[in-house]
């Protein structure tokens, strides 16, 4: 997922590619991990492996879809990214 951040502090819960992703084009509001996160939808995306540019209403629909699946499915805890680093630091 990419652009997603925390409330409580500023950072990403998912970090974003910069070279498969523009410009922010609109943010949506949603629950994640009990928390109220929000969800930078890219102007335009492109696919990994091919380079083609991803239709925006898909991608926006596919952003909001895994947000609210990781928490009707209680998986996943909102995390900003210095939790995250720290994290992978005490498990090496």
């Amino acid at each position: 997922m990419c652009g997603t951040s925390c409330l409580r502090e500023s950072g990403y819960v998912f970090p974003v590619l910069a070279q498969w992703v523009r410009e922010i084009v609109i943010s949506l509001w949603r629950i994640f991990g009990g928390q109220k996160v929000r969800v930078d939808i890219p102007e335009s995306s492109f696919d990994e492996l091919t380079g083609a540019t991803l239709d925006f209403e898909q991608v926006k629909q596919g952003m909001k879809t895994e947000v609210q699946q990781l928490e009707r499915l209680k998986v996943g805890r909102c995390l900003v990214e210095r939790e995250g680093r720290q994290q992978a630091k005490e498990k090496r």
